[in-house]
Protein backbone atom coordinates (compact mmCIF):
# COMPACT_ATOMS: atom_id res chain seq x y z
CA UNK A 1 0.00 0.00 0.00
CA UNK A 2 1.49 2.94 -0.97
CA UNK A 3 1.69 6.09 1.26
CA UNK A 4 -1.30 8.67 1.05
CA UNK A 5 1.29 11.42 2.52
CA UNK A 6 4.11 10.86 -0.19
CA UNK A 7 4.14 13.35 -2.80
CA UNK A 8 2.23 12.15 -5.90
CA UNK A 9 2.49 12.87 -9.56
CA UNK A 10 -0.47 13.89 -11.32
CA UNK A 11 -0.82 12.76 -14.38
CA UNK A 12 -3.56 14.78 -16.87
CA UNK A 13 -5.46 12.51 -20.46
CA UNK A 14 -6.52 14.63 -22.33
CA UNK A 15 -9.50 13.59 -24.95
CA UNK A 16 -7.00 12.59 -27.70
CA UNK A 17 -4.74 10.35 -25.85
CA UNK A 18 -7.97 8.37 -24.30
CA UNK A 19 -8.21 6.99 -27.82
CA UNK A 20 -5.41 5.00 -26.72
CA UNK A 21 -5.96 3.16 -22.81
CA UNK A 22 -3.66 0.63 -23.05
CA UNK A 23 -0.99 2.93 -23.66
CA UNK A 24 -2.45 4.97 -20.77
CA UNK A 25 -2.59 2.01 -18.50
CA UNK A 26 1.23 1.10 -19.33
CA UNK A 27 2.28 4.62 -18.87
CA UNK A 28 0.17 4.41 -15.61
CA UNK A 29 2.12 1.29 -14.27
CA UNK A 30 5.61 2.99 -15.31
CA UNK A 31 4.53 6.05 -12.73
CA UNK A 32 3.79 3.59 -10.11
CA UNK A 33 7.38 2.59 -9.77
CA UNK A 34 8.10 6.34 -8.47
CA UNK A 35 4.87 6.43 -6.19
CA UNK A 36 1.57 7.19 -6.01
CA UNK A 37 -0.25 8.49 -8.79
CA UNK A 38 -3.04 11.12 -9.50
CA UNK A 39 -4.97 10.59 -12.68
CA UNK A 40 -7.17 13.60 -14.49
CA UNK A 41 -9.14 13.27 -17.19
CA UNK A 42 -10.92 15.17 -20.42
CA UNK A 43 -13.74 13.93 -21.73
CA UNK A 44 -13.00 11.60 -24.64
CA UNK A 45 -12.64 13.04 -28.11
CA UNK A 46 -16.00 14.87 -29.31
CA UNK A 47 -17.94 14.13 -27.11
CA UNK A 48 -18.50 17.64 -25.38
CA UNK A 49 -19.09 19.20 -29.09
CA UNK A 50 -21.59 16.26 -29.38
CA UNK A 51 -23.19 17.47 -25.99
CA UNK A 52 -23.10 21.09 -27.32
CA UNK A 53 -24.81 20.23 -30.36
CA UNK A 54 -27.25 17.97 -28.05
CA UNK A 55 -28.24 20.98 -26.07
CA UNK A 56 -28.82 23.04 -28.76
CA UNK A 57 -31.41 20.01 -30.54
CA UNK A 58 -35.14 20.46 -30.50
CA UNK A 59 -35.92 17.56 -28.73
CA UNK A 60 -33.76 18.71 -25.57
CA UNK A 61 -35.52 21.71 -25.15
CA UNK A 62 -38.91 19.61 -25.42
CA UNK A 63 -37.36 17.25 -22.79
CA UNK A 64 -38.00 14.65 -25.12
CA UNK A 65 -36.77 12.43 -27.46
CA UNK A 66 -33.26 12.81 -26.30
CA UNK A 67 -32.69 9.11 -26.61
CA UNK A 68 -34.17 8.87 -29.53
CA UNK A 69 -32.03 11.13 -31.66
CA UNK A 70 -28.69 11.97 -30.38
CA UNK A 71 -25.75 13.34 -31.44
CA UNK A 72 -24.11 10.36 -34.22
CA UNK A 73 -20.71 10.33 -31.97
CA UNK A 74 -23.22 9.23 -28.98
CA UNK A 75 -25.53 7.33 -30.81
CA UNK A 76 -22.37 4.90 -32.80
CA UNK A 77 -19.29 5.13 -30.99
CA UNK A 78 -16.30 4.41 -33.44
CA UNK A 79 -15.19 1.72 -31.04
CA UNK A 80 -17.28 -0.82 -29.45
CA UNK A 81 -15.12 0.04 -25.67
CA UNK A 82 -16.72 3.41 -25.65
CA UNK A 83 -20.89 2.14 -26.37
CA UNK A 84 -21.29 1.86 -22.57
CA UNK A 85 -20.34 4.81 -21.06
CA UNK A 86 -22.02 7.18 -24.13
CA UNK A 87 -25.37 4.90 -23.51
CA UNK A 88 -24.67 5.75 -19.63
CA UNK A 89 -24.68 9.09 -20.84
CA UNK A 90 -28.00 9.31 -23.34
CA UNK A 91 -29.12 8.42 -19.76
CA UNK A 92 -28.09 11.03 -17.33
CA UNK A 93 -28.30 13.41 -20.04
CA UNK A 94 -32.08 12.47 -20.01
CA UNK A 95 -32.96 12.91 -16.62
CA UNK A 96 -31.11 16.18 -16.64
CA UNK A 97 -33.14 17.65 -19.45
CA UNK A 98 -36.40 17.20 -17.05
CA UNK A 99 -35.41 18.97 -14.38
CA UNK A 100 -35.71 22.59 -13.59
CA UNK A 101 -32.73 24.31 -12.67
CA UNK A 102 -30.87 27.08 -13.68
CA UNK A 103 -27.44 25.18 -14.72
CA UNK A 104 -28.78 22.50 -16.56
CA UNK A 105 -26.33 22.94 -19.39
CA UNK A 106 -23.01 23.13 -17.13
CA UNK A 107 -24.68 19.71 -15.88
CA UNK A 108 -24.94 18.06 -19.51
CA UNK A 109 -21.66 19.52 -20.33
CA UNK A 110 -19.93 17.87 -17.03
CA UNK A 111 -21.68 14.70 -18.21
CA UNK A 112 -18.32 14.30 -20.71
CA UNK A 113 -15.99 14.18 -18.19
CA UNK A 114 -17.86 11.99 -15.09
CA UNK A 115 -18.41 8.84 -18.15
CA UNK A 116 -14.56 9.54 -18.75
CA UNK A 117 -13.62 8.93 -15.24
CA UNK A 118 -15.63 6.11 -14.78
CA UNK A 119 -14.57 4.50 -18.10
CA UNK A 120 -10.98 4.75 -17.54
CA UNK A 121 -10.87 3.89 -13.76
CA UNK A 122 -12.74 0.07 -15.19
CA UNK A 123 -9.85 0.57 -17.90
CA UNK A 124 -6.69 0.64 -15.27
CA UNK A 125 -8.94 -2.10 -13.03
CA UNK A 126 -9.19 -4.92 -15.94
CA UNK A 127 -5.42 -3.41 -16.57
CA UNK A 128 -4.31 -4.58 -13.19
CA UNK A 129 -4.28 -1.33 -11.43
CA UNK A 130 -6.58 -0.88 -8.65
CA UNK A 131 -8.88 2.72 -9.08
CA UNK A 132 -11.50 4.54 -8.00
CA UNK A 133 -13.12 7.99 -9.98
CA UNK A 134 -13.66 11.04 -7.89
CA UNK A 135 -16.07 13.68 -9.52
CA UNK A 136 -14.15 17.10 -8.95
CA UNK A 137 -17.94 18.43 -7.59
CA UNK A 138 -18.51 16.07 -4.99
CA UNK A 139 -14.94 15.89 -3.66
CA UNK A 140 -15.25 19.79 -2.98
CA UNK A 141 -13.14 21.91 -5.62
CA UNK A 142 -14.63 24.99 -5.72
CA UNK A 143 -14.84 27.71 -8.52
CA UNK A 144 -16.04 31.04 -8.41
CA UNK A 145 -16.23 34.19 -11.08
CA UNK A 146 -18.15 34.68 -13.83
CA UNK A 147 -18.56 32.64 -16.55
CA UNK A 148 -16.10 33.94 -18.84
CA UNK A 149 -13.50 34.11 -16.18
CA UNK A 150 -14.42 30.85 -13.60
CA UNK A 151 -10.96 29.98 -11.22
CA UNK A 152 -10.39 27.46 -8.73
CA UNK A 153 -10.90 28.59 -5.72
CA UNK A 154 -7.88 26.44 -4.10
CA UNK A 155 -8.14 28.17 -0.56
CA UNK A 156 -11.81 26.67 -0.14
CA UNK A 157 -10.87 23.48 -2.04
CA UNK A 158 -7.91 22.65 -0.20
CA UNK A 159 -9.42 20.63 2.58
CA UNK A 160 -12.20 18.68 0.41
CA UNK A 161 -9.59 17.70 -2.43
CA UNK A 162 -6.62 16.71 -0.17
CA UNK A 163 -8.57 14.50 2.42
CA UNK A 164 -10.87 13.19 -0.57
CA UNK A 165 -7.68 12.28 -2.71
CA UNK A 166 -5.62 11.25 -0.15
CA UNK A 167 -8.53 8.65 1.42
CA UNK A 168 -8.03 6.84 -2.02
CA UNK A 169 -4.03 6.96 -2.23
CA UNK A 170 -4.57 5.21 1.41
CA UNK A 171 -6.97 2.42 0.41
CA UNK A 172 -4.06 1.72 -2.47
CA UNK A 173 -6.19 2.99 -5.14
CA UNK A 174 -5.31 5.25 -8.00
CA UNK A 175 -7.86 8.06 -8.13
CA UNK A 176 -9.06 9.19 -11.27
CA UNK A 177 -10.43 12.60 -11.28
CA UNK A 178 -12.31 14.72 -13.35
CA UNK A 179 -11.20 17.60 -15.35
CA UNK A 180 -13.17 20.86 -16.37
CA UNK A 181 -15.14 21.84 -14.35
CA UNK A 182 -16.10 21.96 -10.11
CA UNK A 183 -19.00 23.62 -8.22
CA UNK A 184 -19.73 26.80 -6.43
CA UNK A 185 -19.78 27.38 -2.96
CA UNK A 186 -23.43 26.75 -3.11
CA UNK A 187 -23.02 23.77 -4.19
CA UNK A 188 -24.18 23.75 -8.51
CA UNK A 189 -22.20 22.39 -11.08
CA UNK A 190 -19.66 25.09 -12.82
CA UNK A 191 -17.69 24.60 -15.84
CA UNK A 192 -14.16 26.56 -15.99
CA UNK A 193 -13.97 26.50 -19.84
CA UNK A 194 -12.76 24.25 -22.65
CA UNK A 195 -9.60 22.80 -22.07
CA UNK A 196 -9.50 23.66 -18.51
CA UNK A 197 -8.41 19.53 -17.74
CA UNK A 198 -4.98 21.30 -17.81
CA UNK A 199 -5.81 23.82 -15.17
CA UNK A 200 -7.57 21.16 -12.86
CA UNK A 201 -4.68 19.49 -13.19
CA UNK A 202 -2.17 21.67 -12.05
CA UNK A 203 -4.67 23.18 -9.33
CA UNK A 204 -4.82 19.69 -7.91
CA UNK A 205 -0.97 19.14 -8.17
CA UNK A 206 -0.74 22.60 -6.34
CA UNK A 207 -2.99 21.43 -3.78
CA UNK A 208 -1.36 17.81 -2.90
CA UNK A 209 2.30 19.40 -3.40
CA UNK A 210 3.10 16.83 -6.34
CA UNK A 211 5.97 15.83 -7.64
CA UNK A 212 5.40 17.03 -11.21
CA UNK A 213 2.08 17.45 -13.44
CA UNK A 214 2.34 15.30 -16.91
CA UNK A 215 0.07 17.01 -19.47
CA UNK A 216 -0.52 13.96 -21.98
CA UNK A 217 -1.14 15.27 -25.34
CA UNK A 218 -1.63 14.51 -28.96
CA UNK A 219 1.57 16.87 -29.61
CA UNK A 220 4.94 15.87 -28.91
CA UNK A 221 5.44 19.03 -26.71
CA UNK A 222 5.41 22.34 -27.12
CA UNK A 223 5.95 23.22 -30.92
CA UNK A 224 7.90 25.98 -31.99
CA UNK A 225 5.02 26.69 -34.62
CA UNK A 226 1.85 25.41 -35.81
CA UNK A 227 2.46 21.82 -37.64
CA UNK A 228 -0.29 21.92 -39.89
CA UNK A 229 1.19 24.92 -41.42
CA UNK A 230 5.47 23.68 -41.13
CA UNK A 231 5.95 20.37 -41.24
CA UNK A 232 8.98 20.98 -40.09
CA UNK A 233 7.54 22.12 -36.50
CA UNK A 234 9.88 20.74 -33.41
CA UNK A 235 9.45 20.66 -29.89
CA UNK A 236 11.43 22.48 -27.48
CA UNK A 237 12.90 20.79 -24.68
CA UNK A 238 12.68 23.20 -21.92
CA UNK A 239 11.13 26.05 -21.43
CA UNK A 240 10.50 28.38 -18.64
CA UNK A 241 7.52 29.12 -16.66
CA UNK A 242 7.30 32.86 -18.53
CA UNK A 243 8.25 31.44 -21.69
CA UNK A 244 5.28 28.56 -21.37
CA UNK A 245 2.87 31.27 -20.18
CA UNK A 246 3.76 33.77 -23.08
CA UNK A 247 2.90 30.75 -25.33
CA UNK A 248 -0.52 29.77 -23.62
CA UNK A 249 -1.54 33.68 -23.92
CA UNK A 250 -0.75 33.73 -27.37
CA UNK A 251 -2.63 30.80 -28.67
CA UNK A 252 -0.81 27.89 -28.16
CA UNK A 253 -3.65 25.85 -27.68
CA UNK A 254 -1.25 22.46 -26.15
CA UNK A 255 -2.15 24.54 -23.26
CA UNK A 256 -4.50 26.34 -20.69
CA UNK A 257 -3.46 29.90 -20.03
CA UNK A 258 -3.96 29.77 -16.27
CA UNK A 259 -2.71 26.06 -15.95
CA UNK A 260 0.84 27.82 -15.26
CA UNK A 261 0.33 30.46 -13.19
CA UNK A 262 -0.47 27.80 -10.41
CA UNK A 263 2.13 25.64 -10.95
CA UNK A 264 4.91 28.76 -11.34
CA UNK A 265 3.98 29.55 -7.62
CA UNK A 266 3.73 26.00 -6.24
CA UNK A 267 7.43 25.38 -8.08
CA UNK A 268 5.97 21.91 -9.37
CA UNK A 269 7.15 20.99 -13.28
CA UNK A 270 5.42 20.38 -15.83
CA UNK A 271 6.36 17.85 -18.30
CA UNK A 272 3.94 17.71 -21.68
CA UNK A 273 4.15 14.89 -24.02
CA UNK A 274 2.43 12.16 -26.17
CA UNK A 275 2.05 8.66 -25.45
CA UNK A 276 3.83 6.16 -25.17
CA UNK A 277 6.61 7.87 -23.34
CA UNK A 278 6.17 11.26 -23.60
CA UNK A 279 9.24 11.55 -25.39
CA UNK A 280 10.57 13.91 -26.52
CA UNK A 281 8.29 16.15 -24.70
CA UNK A 282 9.03 19.42 -23.05
CA UNK A 283 9.85 20.58 -20.05
CA UNK A 284 8.39 23.47 -17.86
CA UNK A 285 9.86 24.82 -15.31
CA UNK A 286 12.46 27.31 -13.40
CA UNK A 287 15.16 25.50 -14.70
CA UNK A 288 14.14 26.05 -17.97
CA UNK A 289 15.49 28.05 -20.91
CA UNK A 290 14.19 31.79 -20.52
CA UNK A 291 14.26 32.11 -23.72
CA UNK A 292 11.61 30.22 -26.29
CA UNK A 293 10.91 31.40 -29.75
CA UNK A 294 7.37 30.26 -31.18
CA UNK A 295 5.66 31.22 -34.42
CA UNK A 296 1.70 31.23 -33.34
CA UNK A 297 -0.97 32.20 -35.78
CA UNK A 298 -3.28 35.15 -34.15
CA UNK A 299 -6.41 33.15 -35.43
CA UNK A 300 -5.57 30.86 -32.44
CA UNK A 301 -4.45 33.39 -30.12
CA UNK A 302 -6.97 34.40 -26.96
CA UNK A 303 -7.58 38.48 -26.72
CA UNK A 304 -5.37 39.16 -23.88
CA UNK A 305 -3.68 42.36 -21.80
CA UNK A 306 -0.66 40.40 -21.58
CA UNK A 307 -0.43 41.42 -25.42
CA UNK A 308 -1.43 44.82 -25.14
CA UNK A 309 -4.67 43.70 -26.17
CA UNK A 310 -4.09 42.12 -29.61
CA UNK A 311 -7.75 41.42 -31.16
CA UNK A 312 -7.96 38.30 -34.21
CA UNK A 313 -6.41 39.57 -37.60
CA UNK A 314 -6.10 37.77 -40.68
CA UNK A 315 -4.62 34.11 -40.95
CA UNK A 316 -1.99 36.21 -42.44
CA UNK A 317 -0.77 37.67 -39.14
CA UNK A 318 1.59 35.66 -36.78
CA UNK A 319 2.84 36.29 -33.29
CA UNK A 320 6.47 35.58 -32.71
CA UNK A 321 7.21 34.97 -29.35
CA UNK A 322 10.78 35.34 -27.53
CA UNK A 323 11.20 36.02 -24.09
CA UNK A 324 14.95 36.79 -24.72
CA UNK A 325 17.10 39.72 -24.17
CA UNK A 326 17.57 42.84 -26.06
CA UNK A 327 20.30 41.87 -28.16
CA UNK A 328 18.25 38.26 -29.26
CA UNK A 329 15.52 40.89 -29.92
CA UNK A 330 17.56 42.69 -31.82
CA UNK A 331 18.22 39.63 -34.46
CA UNK A 332 14.61 38.71 -34.66
CA UNK A 333 13.80 42.59 -36.29
CA UNK A 334 17.45 42.06 -38.74
CA UNK A 335 15.89 38.56 -39.81
CA UNK A 336 12.54 39.39 -40.43
CA UNK A 337 14.26 43.02 -42.22
CA UNK A 338 15.16 40.91 -44.39
CA UNK A 339 12.89 38.44 -45.55
CA UNK A 340 10.43 41.35 -45.80
CA UNK A 341 7.88 40.84 -43.09
CA UNK A 342 6.24 43.81 -41.31
CA UNK A 343 6.38 43.79 -37.49
CA UNK A 344 5.44 45.91 -35.01
CA UNK A 345 6.40 45.31 -30.91
CA UNK A 346 3.11 43.85 -28.78
CA UNK A 347 3.52 43.24 -25.25
CA UNK A 348 5.92 39.68 -25.13
CA UNK A 349 6.73 39.63 -28.27
CA UNK A 350 6.39 41.01 -32.07
CA UNK A 351 3.11 40.94 -34.31
CA UNK A 352 3.85 40.17 -37.68
CA UNK A 353 2.24 40.64 -41.20
CA UNK A 354 2.79 38.24 -44.21
CA UNK A 355 2.78 39.10 -47.74
CA UNK A 356 -0.53 37.92 -48.41
CA UNK A 357 0.64 35.74 -51.33
CA UNK A 358 2.76 33.11 -49.68
CA UNK A 359 2.17 33.42 -45.96
CA UNK A 360 2.83 29.93 -45.36
CA UNK A 361 5.91 29.80 -47.60
CA UNK A 362 7.35 32.74 -45.81
CA UNK A 363 6.13 31.81 -42.38
CA UNK A 364 8.00 28.11 -43.27
CA UNK A 365 11.80 30.31 -44.56
CA UNK A 366 10.84 32.76 -41.24
CA UNK A 367 10.96 29.06 -39.49
CA UNK A 368 14.01 27.48 -40.97
CA UNK A 369 16.03 30.25 -40.47
CA UNK A 370 14.88 30.67 -36.43
CA UNK A 371 15.46 26.68 -36.64
CA UNK A 372 18.44 26.29 -38.87
CA UNK A 373 18.56 22.30 -37.55
CA UNK A 374 14.64 21.62 -38.54
CA UNK A 375 14.77 23.05 -41.77
CA UNK A 376 17.30 21.31 -43.40
CA UNK A 377 20.79 21.61 -45.08
CA UNK A 378 19.38 24.71 -47.31
CA UNK A 379 18.59 26.54 -43.54
CA UNK A 380 22.29 25.30 -42.66
CA UNK A 381 24.47 26.20 -45.13
CA UNK A 382 22.53 29.91 -45.17
CA UNK A 383 23.24 30.79 -41.80
CA UNK A 384 26.33 32.99 -40.54
CA UNK A 385 28.55 32.55 -37.93
CA UNK A 386 31.54 35.13 -36.19
CA UNK A 387 34.72 33.78 -35.53
CA UNK A 388 35.15 33.33 -32.02
CA UNK A 389 31.40 34.79 -31.51
CA UNK A 390 28.15 33.71 -30.77
CA UNK A 391 25.72 31.87 -33.55
CA UNK A 392 23.88 34.61 -35.14
CA UNK A 393 20.83 34.13 -37.14
CA UNK A 394 21.13 34.71 -41.13
CA UNK A 395 19.22 37.56 -43.16
CA UNK A 396 18.72 37.31 -46.04
CA UNK A 397 20.86 38.74 -49.04
CA UNK A 398 24.25 38.59 -46.82
CA UNK A 399 27.58 36.98 -47.83
CA UNK A 400 29.98 35.06 -45.96
CA UNK A 401 32.49 37.78 -46.78
CA UNK A 402 30.48 40.62 -45.12
CA UNK A 403 30.95 42.11 -41.90
CA UNK A 404 29.05 40.57 -39.36
CA UNK A 405 27.30 43.87 -38.09
CA UNK A 406 23.96 44.82 -38.40
CA UNK A 407 22.04 45.93 -41.84
CA UNK A 408 22.22 49.24 -43.43
CA UNK A 409 19.52 51.21 -44.21
CA UNK A 410 15.99 49.61 -45.82
CA UNK A 411 17.08 45.86 -44.07
CA UNK A 412 20.25 45.32 -46.68
CA UNK A 413 23.78 44.66 -45.65
CA UNK A 414 26.44 47.68 -46.52
CA UNK A 415 27.62 47.16 -49.73
CA UNK A 416 31.01 45.92 -50.42
CA UNK A 417 33.11 45.09 -53.46
CA UNK A 418 33.64 40.91 -54.04
CA UNK A 419 36.87 40.18 -53.80
CA UNK A 420 38.62 37.83 -56.09
CA UNK A 421 40.54 34.77 -54.63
Amino acid sequence: MQSPRRSPIVVKFGGAALEHPREAVRHIRRLLREGPVVVVVSARAGVTDDLETLLTSTGFRRARGVDRNPPDRLQNSTSTRGRPSLALIRRRVRKIARRRRANVREEVLAEGERSAASWFARRLDRGGIASEPLEADRIGLIVHGLPADRKINLAASRRGVVSSIRAVLGRGRVPVVTGYFGRSAGGAVRTIGRGSSDYTATAIGALLQARRVELVKATHGILTADPRLVPQARSIPRLSYRAAELAAHAGARVLHPRAIPVARRARIPIRVGALPRLNPGSWISNQGRGTATLLLSTTEARTSALFGGVRRHAARRFLLVDSGPRTRSRRRRAELIGLGVAFRSVRGGLLLTLPRKDSVAVLRRLHARLYPRAGGAAARAGSVRARGSSPRLPVRGWRRDAPCGPPGPGGRPPKRRATRP
